[in-house]
């Protein structure tokens, strides 16, 4: 079977009916066969990454599965997958970049003996290959248990996949970060499917589940994917979405979270940083440099906030007005004083009252936003450190180092180079 691969050069994507080598390829260019799921946000996230490499450093041709309109069948069926590759071999292909696939499709793609990096997504080492691109579900739960906290929430819950490993571990990580900080973590138990999977079956199973969660409940889901179906399960058993219970997804894939009446907010990811820097990766193993058990690590960058979750789920009005005065002016220089004017309270009564409910001193607060305000400046922007400065409220270079420096235990520029992707051992997948 011929498969009108795709072929995406300089001058766009196109389909090609006949492929030989001397057609699309110079002495200097690549083949790579990037088989990832583009239908997502995480996967063109990764997928940008790459072109970028691509463009700047690299001289690829970038080949993809057939689209299901030029298939003539089911692709994934092994004889498809081997015609396919088979066909793709012949012309000289140096390098893949794919996500994990069933076991017999992966095994004979481990078998062609070309430079390969892997997705994970059903096992943490599929063929025992080891150079892969993984996600840091541990710093991702951190961060969005503390985006839940730092609004005053004391309820928490998850909703995943229980047949998907790394969602089993986001739950676990969760659940384990919570119980430290003195919390306990509400599950949802993902029926076991009998037969096809019906969801208007287990949206009642979800709806039933969160009529019976205290509120307000903070609820981080698996992936955006699960958070709109949450969102679809509030809906169905009149849940007020963010009042009673607020939603955080993962991935913040923008056609999934819009894709809906309430936005859903959502943790971005350095998906691109990754792709770029797996891209890299590819480029020295195609050129016969031996390299083994290298993990690229996708990084949380910070929980973009949506309707899903755009409330303070604090009672007290004093402290929820401090707190929305403290993220108002994050960018300003204020001061403790600023914020006990903006409540109209005495100073030593609204200091008792936000240390009791957050944990956390007015003063630390506001720092805290400061430094999250900074951080991000410094991985949405690529603005030199003078720029930052001067959106962060500091007069110069000099005061928001030290500044950064003493709060955060590193510099400016290694903050930025450490939220992008990561050389990890092995068993840190997940």
């Amino acid at each position: 079977m011929k498969y009108p691969l795709k072929y995406a050069g300089n001058r766009g994507i196109f389909p090609l009916k006949v492929f030989q080598r001397r057609e699309v390829t110079t002495m200097a260019d690549k083949n790579v066969l990037i088989f990832i799921e583009n239908s997502r946000g995480y996967g063109r996230g990764l997928m940008r990454g790459m072109a970028k490499y691509s463009k700047v450093l690299g001289s690829w041709n970038f080949f993809t599965k057939p689209e299901f309109y030029g298939q003539g069948g089911t692709f994934e069926q092994l004889e498809n997958f081997k015609d396919f590759l088979q066909h793709l071999n012949k012309t000289g292909l140096d390098g893949i970049i794919t996500r994990e696939l069933p076991a017999p499709l992966m095994q004979y793609m481990v078998r062609l003996n070309i430079p390969t990096i892997v997705i994970p997504f059903m096992h943490e080492f599929p063929q025992n290959l080891t150079n892969r691109i993984v996600t840091n579900s541990e710093a991702i739960v951190e961060m969005v248990a503390g985006y839940y906290m730092e609004k005053g929430f004391q309820n928490f819950a998850f909703s995943g996949f229980d047949s998907m490993y790394w969602s089993q571990k986001r739950k676990t990580y969760f659940q384990n970060h919570l119980e430290e900080q003195g919390f306990s973590l509400n599950t949802y138990n993902t029926p076991k499917q009998i037969g096809r999977y019906d969801w208007s079956d287990e949206k009642e199973e979800l709806a039933d589940w969160l009529r019976q969660l205290p509120k307000p409940t903070g609820i981080l889901t698996c992936t955006d994917d699960r958070g709109q179906q949450l969102l679809e399960a509030c809906r169905h058993a009149n849940i007020k979405v963010p009042e009673e219970v607020s939603i955080v997804g993962i991935d913040n894939d923008h056609l999934v979270c819009d894709l809906s009446n309430t936005a859903l907010s959502s943790v971005d990811l350095t998906t691109v940083q990754a792709g770029y820097e797996a891209a890299t990766l590819l480029e020295r193993m195609m050129e016969d440099e031996e390299i083994s058990d290298y993990t690229i690590t996708v990084q949380p960058k910070r929980v973009i906030t949506r309707e899903s979750s755009d409330i303070l789920a604090i009672n007290d009005a004093k402290v929820a007005r401090a707190m929305e005065y403290i993220r108002e002016n994050s960018r300003a220089s204020i001061k403790v004083g600023d914020v006990v004017a903006a409540t109209w309270s005495s100073r030593r009564v609204i200091e008792l009252r936000f240390k009791k409910i957050l944990g956390v001193t007015i003063a630390e607060e506001i720092r805290r936003q400061k430094i999250e305000k900074i951080c991000e400046l410094l991985t949405e922007t690529e603005h030199p450190i003078k720029q930052i400065a001067t959106l962060a409220g500091f007069e110069t270079s000099k005061h928001i180092a030290r500044y950064f420096a003493r709060e955060k235990g590193m510099t400016l520029q290694e903050y930025r180079k450490s939220i992008g992707s990561k050389k990890i051992a092995p068993q840190g997948a997940g």
